[in-house]
């Protein structure tokens, strides 16, 4: 996804968290940074019923007869 529909978050991360992160993006050969994007994006979608990455559709309006 191109930077320039992204917003950017800064945050601070206990040291635990940090190397817990770290050692993930490193097994799945990502930057920490992406592999924090990916992380919050799928807690934030988390009960929703949405994935990470699905296009948000607009209401379906009805037409009338």
């Amino acid at each position: 996804m191109p930077a320039k529909h992204l917003k950017r978050i800064t945050t601070y991360v206990d040291p635990e968290v940090y190397e817990l992160i770290a050692n993930r993006a490193q097994e799945e050969n990502r930057t920490i940074s992406n592999m924090a994007a990916t992380l919050l994006a799928i807690a934030a979608y988390t009960g929703t019923g949405k994935h990470p990455g699905e296009p948000q559709q607009k209401p379906q309006q009805d037409a009338e007869p």
